[in-house]
């Protein structure tokens, strides 16, 4: 079984890495079964590198969707402010 890499994983990865990671994964999922665990591990997976990489933005998911956006013009003690 193919494992599901995490978001907080994939950030610690180089860019180099996580684009030979992409590549790698993109060309088993050709060889996986539709709707298997294997096919829906690598395509999240897919989508987590893609956002790592900033090649596809975070979808929100509505009310209790949120995301942290950076200000260089914040003070230093804030590091985020959260948008609902």
């Amino acid at each position: 079984m193919i494992a599901l890499f995490t978001i907080f994983e994939l950030e610690q990865l180089s860019d180099s890495l996580l684009d030979h990671l992409h590549h790698i994964l993109s060309r088993l999922l050709i060889t996986t079964e539709a709707n298997s665990a294997d096919r829906r591990n690598i395509l999240a997976t897919l989508e987590n590198v893609e956002i790592v990489l900033g090649l596809k933005p975070v979808r929100k998911s509505g009310i209790i969707g949120y995301e942290i956006e950076y200000s260089k013009n914040l003070n230093p003690s804030h590091q985020h402010s959260l948008v609902f």
